[in-house]
C-alpha cells in the first residue's frame, strides 16, 4: 500500500473553506483514494483569479511554495469560480481573455516552476459559473426548483452569466449565506447527477481521480496539460 500523502486545497471564498473539503472527500471516496491521499484540514484561501496572476504571476507561485512546506505533500487542487468571461488575464506568459480551459493550462504550467510535476502534483479546476452553480445542478431540491422555474437545460448554468448565490438566496426559505449554508449543501449534492449535468463538475471529479492515481502510482502530474 502506498504511503498516505497530503492533498492541499486552494479555494476562493470563505464558504469554500469548509465546503470544498467536504465535497472533495466525497469524490475521493468514489475513487478509493483514502489509501494514498488525505485532505488537509486547512485550505489556503487565495481569493479570486486576479490575486494569483498579474505581475510576476501574482501570488500563485508563493502560495504553492507555502503549500510545499506542509509535511508529506502529495498534491494541490486549486478550485476557483469561472465567472470571469471578458476579463483580461495577465501572466508572465502574456495577456489574454479569460478562458477556463486555457487559463487552467497556463496556471498548471506555471506551477512547474516551483516543483509541480516533479515533487508534488497540481490540478486546476474552474467552476462554471460559480461553486453555487454546482449546488443548483447537483442538490436535488435546488435542481427541481431551477427546472420548474426556468425550464432551462442545466448546461445554461455553465454558459450564461448569472448570480447563482442570489438565486439560491431567493429560493431557500432560510436564505443563503456561504459561510453558513455552503458546506451542508455540498454534502447534499447528488454526485452522479452533478457529473452528468455539469461539465465543470465532471472536470472536478476527473481532477480528483487524476491526483489520486498520480499519488498512488508515484508519478506526479500537472493537470490540465
Amino acid at each position: 500500500m502506498p504511503e498516505q500523502k497530503r492533498l492541499v486545497l486552494f479555494v476562493e471564498g470563505e464558504g469554500d473553506v469548509a465546503a470544498l473539503p467536504a465535497l472533495v472527500q466525497r469524490l475521493m471516496a468514489r475513487h478509493d483514494g483514502y489509501d494514498c491521499l488525505r485532505v488537509d484540514a486547512q485550505p489556503f484561501r487565495v481569493k479570486g483569479l486576479s490575486n494569483l496572476t498579474g505581475q510576476e504571476d501574482g501570488k500563485w507561485a508563493r502560495f504553492l511554495a507555502a503549500a510545499s512546506k506542509r509535511a508529506n505533500l502529495g498534491a494541490v487542487l486549486l478550485v476557483l469560480d469561472g465567472d470571469c468571461d471578458g476579463c483580461a488575464i495577465t501572466t508572465s506568459l502574456g495577456s489574454e481573455e479569460f478562458c477556463a480551459a486555457t487559463t487552467s493550462r497556463n496556471l498548471a504550467s506555471l506551477a512547474t516552476k516551483v516543483g509541480a510535476g516533479a515533487t508534488f502534483s497540481v490540478a486546476v479546476v474552474f467552476a462554471r459559473q460559480e461553486f453555487e452553480s454546482w449546488l443548483i445542478g447537483g442538490v436535488p431540491s435546488l435542481a427541481s426548483m431551477y427546472r420548474e422555474e426556468s425550464g432551462e437545460d442545466f448546461q445554461k448554468l455553465e454558459t450564461a452569466p448569472r448570480d447563482a448565490k442570489k438565486w439560491i438566496r431567493r429560493h431557500q426559505k432560510e436564505g443563503y449565506k456561504p459561510t453558513r449554508h455552503q458546506a451542508s449543501l455540498a454534502k447534499s449534492i447528488d454526485l452522479d447527477l452533478a457529473i452528468g449535468r455539469l461539465r465543470s463538475f465532471k472536470r472536478l471529479d476527473d481532477a480528483v481521480r487524476e491526483l489520486v492515481d498520480a499519488v498512488r502510482n508515484g508519478k506526479h502530474i500537472v493537470s490540465p496539460q
